[in-house]
């Protein structure tokens, strides 16, 4: 045995001579390599000096296989064939664990870019060196396994997700796959027992279990498996993706079309089954490449993104279970589809966002551009007054009255009084005015001529209460309470008087919307109707009332006399607000009578109220409301009509049928629902008094 291992040293020195010393050029992995055939050799002296002497012709190829282990792949083959560039080793990838490689996904969640490369060719050398390919089925591989194998993974590239954990191992199952496939070719092709020693992994522990897998693989009935499997593979159309596979490839057709989204699994099938010349890999794969075009030509452009109706479909067959031709692996119809689904999903939601995003800068112009006119027009004001000097009362700052329609304003209390006459500017609810926002149901006016300068604003700042103040500025006004172009002067109504002010918090009252809508909006409790008494630092003006909100039942319901920091019914919850008395209905208690009906028409003084019933003017004889009689006089006008004779004006109080049509209808009033806590005309047979 001395002898034998001698003459394999004077050998291996010989053959080192003759090959200009190419073993010094010998790398770790040749090393590895000589340590694994060394422990191996060892191996089989231990169980020879156990069995028996080895026969010397054993001996004699072990002393090959010793001799053939140290002339490396990189001498140039004697035949002039082309060197293979053997199993990837990522030498570079496993010395730098502290920087991390960031890798890319499509929709489909398959790797691609200049990470997946790097990743693709740093799980082969690490599946090959954790996983022994005596391992029967790689669905069997055990923790002891997927742990370190996950951990070394995660160490050099940034892959957290439970998802992208499935992805890499299934990536890794098909490299074993395919490396234990080219080892049992090799074992197959060698020609004696010590070649086939030679190829044994270091991963595979004892000689026994490496003789049990050649033996294995070398039988007659692995033979005839791999024969039949061979013989399917010969079926199949080859592609020229290399390594680089159908994700990547699909990847980088994208990347370079002008229309990433024409880019179908048929046009990557197409692509990776040509040379880089343009022409197909044979004749078979050209002949159906004129087929796969001329079916797309043929077929509606729905086609291309349904996989089963497809060209590919058409011309090779429906795809098997499992797989889809063009799209990687780990892809299925049933997979496909639902990512479908949930890419329009988001497609949809990037088209709403990016479209809320030019909303959004619209609005943000538009408010710089509001605030600094209001800026200019403080400017202006307050030259103005340091001058001594008003506001032109004609054309306000920024605005041109060639572009204002003429319009009259009507006494917001209810009276058909016109109190100014001006122009009329915006009636979009997000304009400012003195940095409120307007409002629903309100429209944004400037007042030229004050008829009742001592009018009170019907939202009042504390620099401007009544209209003589706004004279020349502009204002929030109703919008049932502008008359645009209308010359006609309204008569003079009675005033409307409201009960005196006292401190009564333990009245619990209702709060009505009050732009027309027979709505609650909120509840809480009556506090004052003093004129003179201040709301957010505002004289709360005629016909108002002051109220506590406690609860709010519709909380984005606009508020009457908004502020630039209260705005809706929730901004006002456990504070004071001014409300129209109209509009607030109080609880019963033996304070009311002190305060008055606030339901009932408040423009009759207290010893002329009469109640009285609306009966049904078609004769059925049914009461359809309850209410206050308040005039009849011919003369008088009842939403700027003059009542005329045999009809009475009278308040709507309580609606006993609501639909019920009114006499008169106007624009805005239809039925009796729409009148309560108005003056509508009623005819006088119809009028019961109480």
């Amino acid at each position: 045995m001395v002898r034998d291992i001698t003459k394999a040293g004077h050998s291996k020195r010989k053959h080192t001579k003759e090959t200009g010393g190419i073993s010094q050029d010998f790398d770790a992995r040749d090393v590895n390599h000589m340590a694994g055939l060394q422990e191996v050799h060892t191996q089989v002296s231990k169980e020879a000096t156990q069995d028996g002497p080895i026969p010397s012709n054993d001996s004699s190829e072990q002393d090959a296989v010793q001799e053939n282990a140290s002339v490396q792949d990189t001498v140039e083959d004697p035949r002039g064939l082309k060197k293979k560039r053997g199993p990837t080793k990522m030498k570079k990838v496993a010395m730098d664990p502290e920087s991390r490689i960031q890798v890319q996904f499509n929709s489909l969640g398959e790797p691609y870019g200049e990470g997946s490369i790097s990743l693709s060719s740093f799980l082969g050398p690490l599946v090959r060196e954790h996983v022994p390919v005596t391992l029967e089925d790689w669905r069997n591989l055990g923790d002891d396994l997927k742990v370190p194998l996950w951990e070394e993974v995660q160490a050099r590239y940034i892959l957290d997700e439970e998802w992208q954990k499935d992805v890499i191992f299934k990536s890794m199952g098909c490299l074993w796959r395919a490396s234990k496939s080219r080892l049992v070719h090799q074992i197959q092709a060698a020609k004696n027992k010590q070649e086939r020693l030679r190829l044994k992994p270091n991963n595979i522990p004892t000689l026994a279990i490496w003789k049990k897998f050649v033996k294995t693989k070398t039988s007659p009935t692995f033979k005839a498996i791999s024969d039949k499997y061979k013989a399917l593979r010969r079926k199949q159309v080859p592609h020229t993706c290399s390594r680089k596979g159908m994700v990547r490839l699909a990847a980088d057709m994208k990347r370079d079309s002008a229309n990433p989204s024409s880019v179908s699994r048929v046009k990557v099938w197409i692509k990776s089954r040509t040379k880089k010349d343009g022409t197909p890999v044979n004749t078979t794969v050209g002949e159906t490449i004129e087929k796969l075009r001329e079916v797309e030509s043929n077929s509606p452009s729905s086609s291309t993104t349904n996989v089963r109706e497809d060209a590919l479909s058409q011309v090779l067959g429906q795809d098997k279970p499992g797989r889809l031709r063009g799209m990687g692996r780990g892809v299925t119809i049933s997979k496909l589809a639902f990512l479908q689904s949930r890419d329009k999903h988001v497609l949809q939601l990037e088209e709403q966002h990016t479209d809320m995003r030019s909303r959004i800068k619209h609005l943000e112009s538009l408010v710089h551009k509001l605030i600094g006119h209001h800026e200019t027009m403080q400017n202006e004001e307050d030259k103005n007054e340091q001058n001594g000097s008003q506001v032109d009362k004609t054309s306000p700052v920024s605005m041109s009255p060639k572009s204002l329609d003429k319009c009259k304003l009507l006494d917001w209390c209810g009276m058909d009084e016109i109190v100014a006459e001006g122009c009329w500017c915006s009636s979009d609810p997000n304009e400012l005015v003195n940095h409120t926002p307007l409002g629903p149901n309100a429209m944004k006016v400037r007042v030229d001529i004050p008829n009742k300068p001592e009018a009170f604003l019907w939202r009042p700042t504390p620099n401007m209460s009544c209209m003589e103040q706004a004279q020349g500025k502009t204002i929030a006004w109703p919008a049932d309470k502008v008359v645009l172009q209308i010359s006609q002067q309204s008569e003079n109504e009675d005033n409307i008087s409201m009960p005196s002010s006292k401190n009564m918090n333990s009245i619990k009252c209702k709060l009505f919307n009050w732009s027309g809508k027979e709505e609650i909006v909120a509840e809480g409790r009556w506090f004052s109707n003093d004129p003179k008494m201040l709301v957010n630092d505002i004289p709360l003006g005629p016909n108002a009332m002051i109220v506590w909100v406690d609860i709010p039942t519709c909380p984005e319901s606009f508020l009457w006399r908004p502020t630039p920091n209260m705005t809706y019914i929730e901004d006002v919850i456990g504070t004071k607000v001014a409300w129209p008395a109209n509009k607030v209905v109080l609880e019963n208690s033996p304070n009311i009578e002190e305060v008055g009906n606030l339901s009932s028409p408040s423009s009759v003084n207290k010893n002329s109220k009469k109640k009285c019933n609306l009966l049904d003017f078609s004769g059925s004889g049914k009461i359809v409301a309850e209410g206050y009689w308040s005039s009849s006089d011919p003369g008088e006008l009842v939403h700027f009509v003059p009542l005329g004779p045999n009809a009475m004006r009278v308040w709507v109080d309580i609606p006993r049928v609501p639909t019920a049509s009114l006499w008169r209808p106007t624009s805005e009033l239809h039925c009796i629902e729409d009148a309560i806590g108005t003056t509508i005309a009623w005819p006088s047979d119809k009028v019961v008094m109480l």
